[in-house]
């Protein structure tokens, strides 16, 4: 079959396989290319997911649909510049794994990211199948993320198409449920430059996810707040959480009605997350007590 031909056969499956989970097509198009990129991340143990992409890896589609593939270089022995991350990346996708895909990486951009350890920069990623675009997709890779840890996850990444060539399965280390909920935390009550509250209502829509699915382990968590928030604000995390932003109620209502999360109403969700948060951090300060 012509590259061509093989491209708009691979991608009227795709087609096909979104209508039958009720997807956008693109949505599931771009999953294929994070799948196939993550295939070639993972033989490089510096590389690390991160973002929205875990939370859709672990809890299935009804976790947000993502639109960036989010990862952690570890490696704090090398002075990164846009060409040493293009190049870094540009070879580790230089790799034949016999799925007819090649990737050309243009000139990462180093971007702003209020509130992170590290440095974070945009990557574009034009993707081929057989010589011919599929899509453009957008990675943004964190170097110098010094607020991590060593806590990692295996998580196991499907293939979108089952059966296709040269797709297997992929097994790929990201980061643990508690630094993930930290990290998010951290995100919910800092106050921005010129004393803005945090718009990240979505950060509170993940938070339950990772609550209502039991993958937040408390004694990990208090860990983990202890490190963000001593690495990011120079301080150990507040005893209690602060009050979340009221203009969140409608957008997170929305979303949570949306993905049929039990706590659909903001004070419930808020109230479950505030319980998450103290519990870690007291545990914590506890366990130092008795230490």
């Amino acid at each position: 079959m012509s590259g061509s031909a093989y491209k708009n056969s691979v991608t009227q499956r795709l087609a096909q396989r979104a209508r039958v989970l009720g997807l956008d097509p693109n949505v599931l198009l771009k999953r294929f290319a994070f799948q196939r990129i993550l295939a070639r991340l993972a033989l490089d143990e510096r590389w690390v997911l991160k973002g929205g992409f875990v939370m859709e890896l672990r809890l299935g589609l009804a976790a947000r649909t993502t639109k960036d593939l989010d990862l952690v270089l570890r490696d704090e022995g090398t002075r990164w510049t846009p060409q040493t991350v293009q190049d870094l990346i540009d070879e580790a996708l230089d790799v034949d794994l016999d799925d007819r895909m090649t990737f050309e990486v243009w000139v990462p951009k180093a971007i702003v990211v209020d509130g992170v350890a590290g440095r974070t920069w945009g990557v574009s990623v034009r993707v081929l199948l057989d010589g011919t675009e599929l899509c453009v997709v957008r990675l943004d890779v964190m170097t110098r993320a010094v607020d991590m840890g060593e806590a990692r996850d295996v998580l196991r990444v499907d293939p979108v198409l089952p059966g296709l060539e040269g797709c297997g399965p992929v097994a790929v280390a990201a980061v643990d449920p508690a630094q993930h909920a930290a990290e998010k935390l951290h995100a919910c009550v800092r106050t921005y430059a010129h004393d803005r509250p945090s718009s990240r209502d979505k950060d509170l829509v993940d938070l339950v996810l990772l609550e209502e699915a039991g993958l937040v382990e408390r004694r990990a968590l208090g860990v983990a707040l202890d490190r963000v928030f001593r690495v990011r604000d120079g301080e150990a995390p507040p005893a209690t959480l602060p009050a979340l932003p009221a203009g969140w109620r409608s957008p997170y209502e929305a979303k949570a009605e949306e993905m049929e999360l039990a706590a659909r109403n903001f004070d419930d969700a808020v109230r479950a997350v505030t319980v998450m948060y103290e519990d870690a951090v007291r545990g914590l300060d506890d366990e130092r007590k008795d230490g």
